[in-house]
């Protein structure tokens, strides 16, 4: 008897085990949980900085043709162009112009001023 009795105290005591293996399993998961989110995160924010970096240039690039633009559509750069012969007016026949019927010749002198309509823009 003193036998078995002494076989049962030096087992293993297989509850115990599986616990703790559990509790280590779980914070093994929660810290490759952590490494891959913060991974992740890293990741993200490179590629922000990546989009960010992008949509500046993109700006950039947006107000040097608006800057050119606005330079080759002036008064004086359209004037250069029509004396270089780069450009050409053609007179518009009295046939391709529309009049309005009850409507007389205003001299831009006598015409009312009217207050230009509002335009919201973004800003």
């Amino acid at each position: 008897m003193t036998r078995n009795r002494r076989k049962h105290e030096n087992s293993v005591r297989v509850a115990a085990v599986v616990w703790w293996v559990l509790v280590f399993s779980g914070l093994g998961g929660l810290g490759l949980s952590y490494v891959y989110i913060k991974n992740q995160t890293i990741a993200c924010g490179e590629e922000r900085r990546k989009l960010e970096r992008e949509l500046r240039d993109l700006s950039d690039r947006s107000n040097t043709l608006q800057q050119q633009i606005t330079a080759e559509s002036s008064r004086l750069s359209l004037d250069r162009k029509l004396a270089s012969g780069y450009i050409q007016m053609i007179e518009i026949d009295p046939v391709g112009i529309v009049r309005l019927e009850g409507s007389s010749p205003v001299i831009a002198e006598q015409m009312p001023i009217e207050k230009p309509p509002q335009i919201y823009a973004k800003q």
